[in-house]
């Protein structure tokens, strides 16, 4: 009916269990289009009530309950369409503000919440740049995402950071794919965005004035001026980000390898991890002849990305060392190989830089669309223990 509200859950014995309903009546100030717009952060709840023009604060009691705390503004509205979309992180919380062709986004700090006289204080003035359908805050970095009507102009989200105790409108557009823009009268909003640490996402949409030639787009960025860069061998999630893929295992290892005169004796610079694969019979390894030993990654956008690593090929029996690429279900064989079986005892290193990996590169001929791609080391043994091959510094980046 006319009610609005808000219906709040509790995950209990690996089940979600409704716990109690806040409806406009039970609840002074506004509270007139309550429930569109719900974030939690511990025992913090914020509501947004895009129709009066305001936010309502709730608190969780040790009992499991929750307990209305305050209202802002206390009085009155905070201007129409306050409140359409919120986040909150702690004590901060963003508010969007969405009314007609126009909006603003407000930043605010709860004071005192667990205290006896809680309140809400305005963290710097609205920031207008758009009109915002959504908003995520996580500690001193926010996103909004909002619709834009223009000439082939994608602009629809904006990132903010609190330097110096202040927001600032950071300026920077997450851009959607090329193909989506440069298009005469495009209309493009945001409905979705989160957060966390550095890293944002936004569900992107775009269609024209008649509703036709719909497009979409899931785009993800970083407040980052840096390369993102997996992690390197030297850390558990570095390691976990490679798989074994065949009988004989690449294992882990520092220091010198148990054979002699075969494999490194530390890792690449002198120091750390890397993994590597033993061939003597002794230690199970790839012994024989025609043994295969595959080290693969998990699937990655090649657009704008580069692939480096070093390798170790030391030994009178090493065998070849291959770089393969699955795109689209396909393994496209020998995209690399060591030119030298024995490269002798010094790490050597090899890089494919975005050019290569990405459109109008070495693959663009069997993946013209820019699909994901993966790729695996494949080692094929010649024979005998002294062929111990290894990798280090394996690194995906992302400029």
């Amino acid at each position: 009916g006319t009610d609005y509200g808000v219906h709040v859950f509790s995950f209990e014995s690996n089940q979600w269990v409704y716990k109690q309903t806040f409806l406009h009546a039970q609840v002074g100030g506004n509270f007139n289009g309550a429930g569109f717009q719900v974030a939690i952060s511990d025992d913090r709840m914020v509501v947004g009530d895009g129709t009066g023009g305001a936010i309502y604060l709730y608190k969780k009691l040790n009992t499991g309950q929750w307990e209305h705390v305050l209202d802002y503004p206390s009085s009155g509205s905070a201007g129409a369409g306050f409140g359409s979309s919120v986040d909150i992180d702690g004590r901060r919380i963003i508010v969007g503000q969405n009314v007609g062709g126009s909006g603003a986004v407000q930043f605010l700090t709860i004071n005192n919440f667990n205290g006896s006289n809680p309140s809400v204080s305005v963290d710097g003035p609205r920031l207008t740049r758009f009109v915002p359908l959504s908003v995520a805050i996580d500690g001193d970095k926010a996103i909004a995402g909002g619709t834009y009507a223009s000439t082939g102009n994608d602009e629809v989200t904006a990132l903010y950071e609190r330097v110096n105790s202040v927001w600032t409108d950071t300026q920077k557009n997450m851009a959607a794919r090329a193909d989506f823009t440069n298009r005469a009268g495009l209309l493009a909003e945001v409905d979705e965005v989160a957060i966390s640490g550095s890293r944002v996402i936004a569900g992107w949409r775009g269609w024209d004035s008649n509703d036709a030639d719909a497009v979409g787009a899931v785009i993800v960025n970083s407040f980052d001026s840096e390369p993102l860069s997996l992690p390197s061998l030297d850390n558990a999630e570095g390691a976990m980000l490679w798989d074994n893929g065949a009988e004989f295992n690449w294992a882990r290892l520092s220091g010198s390898t148990p054979s002699s005169s075969t494999g490194p004796s530390s890792g690449s610079g002198g120091s750390g991890s890397y993994y590597y694969v033993e061939t003597s019979s002794a230690g199970g390894g790839a012994f024989n002849k025609g043994d295969v030993a595959i080290l693969e990654s998990g699937a990655f956008n090649a657009t704008n990305t580069s692939f480096s690593f070093d390798y170790h090929s030391y030994g009178a029996n090493v065998g070849q060392l291959y770089l393969d690429v699955l795109v689209d279900g396909q393994w496209r064989v020998n995209f690399w190989n060591s030119a030298s079986q024995n490269t002798g005892t010094q790490w050597q290193s090899h890089t494919f830089n975005s050019s290569t990996l990405g459109a109008g590169g070495a693959l663009s001929h069997i993946n013209p669309d820019n699909k994901p791609i993966s790729l695996r080391f494949r080692l094929v043994a010649a024979g005998g223990w002294q062929g111990d091959v290894a990798l280090d510094n394996l690194s995906i980046t992302v400029n």
